[in-house]
């Protein structure tokens, strides 16, 4: 009998039910208060401070409601309103610990700073997939393939992450985040280190007491999987989790 691999049910270790996998994969690119992870980055804000008023009023892919040297930008924490704050020259897809690590046009996303866009204003360069945000806007990334045990199409010194959206557990995307990924290799246990899975793996359980790095693969496609496992499908209890047209499974018995 095919039986799906819910994301609610295959607890990713140390993670409760209700997060949906938090530690199998950061949530929306993001931790929960959308502003990236990672150590501060030092010499990130010179200058004034930046205005605290989170007005709304300004255009994030614009870039217009602000006064230079000031920026907009999203305010992910408070619920979501475009705000101004105080700008740099850091590019897109720097490493960031916060929005204010980022240049303008750009916002702190799962570790890195992401570009701005809409329909009107496509993303650019290594960055040529502009993602529906949960909020007033929509972030640039990077296409990438989660099954992969590389970096997945990602630009150098990054690797495709698997990102859930922290509002809506139904919305998953996936996204080219900072570093190379762990290293616990394909049926590694993983229960006290639910990230540390290498690329194309992720922290999963069959039962809800063992957790093991189960290879990732489409369901839509031919099989990555080794006989006798199948790809079975991975999604929360309402939703398959899909990708640039592909519905995302895990390789299990």
């Amino acid at each position: 009998m095919n039986r799906a691999l819910w994301m609610t049910t295959l607890i990713v270790a140390s993670v409760a039910i209700a997060a949906a996998a938090a530690g199998c994969a950061q949530i929306f690119g993001l931790d929960e208060t959308h502003s990236g992870t990672g150590d501060p980055i030092d010499g990130s804000v010179d200058g004034p401070a930046a205005p605290d008023a989170r007005t709304g009023v300004c255009s994030p892919v614009l870039q217009d409601g602000c006064d230079s040297p000031n920026v907009c930008d999203i305010d992910y924490a408070a619920g979501g309103p475009a705000y101004c704050r105080l700008g740099n020259t850091r590019p897109a897809l720097s490493p960031c610990a916060q929005n204010e690590d980022c240049g303008g046009g750009t916002t702190c996303v799962g570790g890195a700073c992401r570009s701005f866009c809409d329909a009107s204003h496509p993303c650019t360069g290594s960055e040529n997939d502009c993602h529906l945000d949960d909020y007033s806007a929509q972030i640039c990334d990077t296409v990438c393939d989660l099954r992969a045990p590389d970096t997945g199409g990602c630009p150098s010194g990054m690797h495709c992450a698997l990102t859930i959206s922290p509002s809506n557990p139904d919305q998953f995307g996936a996204f080219c985040n900072p570093g190379s990924g762990g290293t616990l290799g394909i049926g590694a246990e993983c229960s006290s280190n639910p990230e540390g899975c290498r690329n194309g793996a992720l922290c999963l359980s069959t039962d809800g007491t063992s957790f093991t790095c189960l290879q990732l693969c489409y369901t839509d496609l031919a099989s990555n999987c080794t006989a006798p496992q199948q790809c079975l499908p991975l999604g929360s209890q309402t939703a398959q989790a899909e990708f640039h047209g592909h519905s995302l499974g895990a390789c299990a018995q």
